[in-house]
């Protein structure tokens, strides 16, 4: 029985993992008037924050994945502009995978990220780095 417990909690927790990831990388794609967050008003075009989630719904749409996903999208349209945002991921992993260091763009995220939003990142980076292995 205890096997079948360790299964059934790994299945759950690569079940979490691949819809965080999932999640991250749509919010990041996407630009934000598409965000839920812009349609209740909370962040304007650039992802600025127009005004405080109150309620249980605006709260939801601006939760702390999405939160992240708006700090790194704000910095990442600021260099590339958000009509390229898959393009520069996909250059970004091929770089990151050739040792070429983007010395400014990290620079600003670190100042940007707090530190439990950095090990989110990284754990969503190394998750992507191991599905390309694994395909």
């Amino acid at each position: 029985m205890k096997k079948f417990k360790e299964l059934h909690e790994v299945t759950l927790t690569q079940t979490a993992i691949n819809y965080l990831t999932y999640k991250f990388i749509i919010l990041l794609k996407d630009k934000f008037v598409d965000w839920e967050a812009y349609k209740m008003g909370l962040i304007d075009e650039k992802g600025e924050i127009v005004q405080k989630p109150k309620s249980t719904k605006e709260k939801a749409a601006l939760d702390g994945l999405t939160n992240l996903v708006r700090k790194i999208k704000k910095i990442l349209v600021k260099y590339i502009g958000d009509s390229k945002m898959l393009s520069i991921l996909i250059t970004a992993y091929l770089m990151k995978s050739e040792q070429y260091s983007i010395l400014n763009l990290e620079q600003e995220i670190n100042e940007e990220l707090n530190e439990d939003e950095i090990k989110e990142l990284k754990f969503i980076l190394l998750k992507i780095d191991y599905d390309d292995l694994v395909k």
